[in-house]
């Protein structure tokens, strides 16, 4: 991530811990996602184990970790915004 955007100025760094809160955002993210990706496998697909419903759940949390990542210290930015 970069230390301060090029356009405004705004400092991304924040004070420690500013980010801690982007944990939870992060997590009710892959909940979210979870929950879409059962719903969506129990309508299209009738005859499935556990076992392949929980490896399905994984690895569309596993593709969109990294996006949620950014995406959630983004939503935490606009959420409560850092000023010196």
């Amino acid at each position: 991530m970069n230390h301060t955007c090029e356009h405004c100025g705004y400092n991304f760094n924040g004070e420690p811990g500013y980010f801690l809160g982007a944990m939870y955002v992060s997590y009710a993210m892959a909940v979210f996602e979870g929950l879409v990706t059962f719903f969506i496998a129990s309508l299209f697909m009738t005859e499935f184990s556990g076992l392949s419903l929980a490896l399905m759940i994984t690895g569309v949390i596993v593709v969109f970790a990294i996006p949620n990542f950014k995406f959630s210290r983004i939503i935490w930015m606009n959420l409560f915004p850092y000023r010196k």
